[in-house]
């Protein structure tokens, strides 16, 4: 196991004690909403201060810290539940995700669009429907543990290979609670898990050559309106970190978050992409803190 101060900085976060506080999966890189407590034997165990689901973050965790495979010996001594029950519950979470992108909105004159152009940003009518959709009344897990409603900006995750049906349920869904106004967020979360998967703001048939490739959806619209395109975003650093190598495509131009955990999960990709012959750079912004939005890039 990397000693914890490594750990912490891949995680983005800061050591309290014997524990890291760092972002959620999906969160921004300021956030402190995820606790993790790593033990002498190398397990680890996750508490979310934003109800994130469990699950998520114990593999945005391994995702981060470059342990995709690893298991504690506590999770290996407890039997795995019957596959019956794995595909009851897979099913059930599935058809929730199939509804609320079912019964969601077009973004257009609502608060997403309210929402993005108070970023100074623009919602493309080809994003909007296959990609971003609004819901106005979402049940969203508030900091006491109480389920209410929620206006929420819904982003849908698609496979980074083999989508070939996009007009598909989705997955999963990236989920961003919007204030009442427009002005701001007030948390993300996601359903499902986005382990291989991806917001694609560019349709696959128009990716040919090249490709760009955010975090944040919102660093993708930015990307988007500065004529970057084709454009992905992956939501999480620990998601970019593992970007695949992708047949076909030449060249991948990678628009960083310039933090800790944004800088080494794209140096990581680009490594990646150029050892296996194909072109790779890292744009990001000259002010520590900042992305695409916040100012020219280098």
């Amino acid at each position: 196991m990397l000693p914890i101060t490594d750990l912490a900085g891949r995680l983005g976060g800061e050591l309290h004690g014997d524990r890291i506080r760092c972002p959620g999966p999906g969160h921004s890189p300021k956030d402190r909403s995820l606790s993790v407590h790593f033990k002498p034997d190398g397990s680890f165990s996750v508490c979310s201060f934003a109800n994130d689901d469990w699950m998520t973050c114990r593999d945005h965790v391994k995702a981060l810290c470059g342990m995709p495979q690893f298991e504690s010996r506590h999770e290996r001594s407890i039997a795995p539940p019957s596959k019956r029950n794995v595909r009851i519950e897979t099913k059930s979470e599935q058809q929730k995700i199939a509804r609320l992108w079912r019964e969601a909105l077009v973004p257009q004159g609502t608060l997403v669009e309210t929402y993005l152009n108070r970023r100074g940003l623009i919602l493309p009518d080809d994003v909007a429907m296959r990609t971003i959709r609004f819901h106005p009344a979402c049940p969203w897990q508030n900091e006491h543990g109480i389920v209410i409603r929620a206006a929420v900006m819904l982003c849908r995750y698609a496979p980074i290979i083999g989508d070939t049906d996009p007009d598909a349920p989705p997955m999963a869904l990236h989920r961003t609670r919007l204030r009442a106004d427009g002005s701001g967020h007030l948390g993300k979360k996601m359903s499902g898990s986005p382990l291989g998967k991806v917001i694609k703001l560019t349709p696959d048939e128009l990716v040919t050559e090249g490709l760009f490739l955010t975090e944040g959806v919102e660093t993708g619209l930015e990307a988007w309106k500065r004529g970057l395109r084709p454009i992905w975003a992956t939501s999480t650093a620990g998601a970019l970190r593992t970007f695949p190598v992708l047949p076909g495509i030449e060249h991948l131009s990678i628009c960083a978050d310039h933090d800790q955990a944004g800088l080494l999960a794209a140096q990581e990709c680009g490594e990646r992409w150029s050892g296996a012959g194909k072109e790779a750079c890292i744009r990001f912004s000259s002010k520590l803190g900042n992305d695409l939005a916040d100012e020219a890039w280098l």
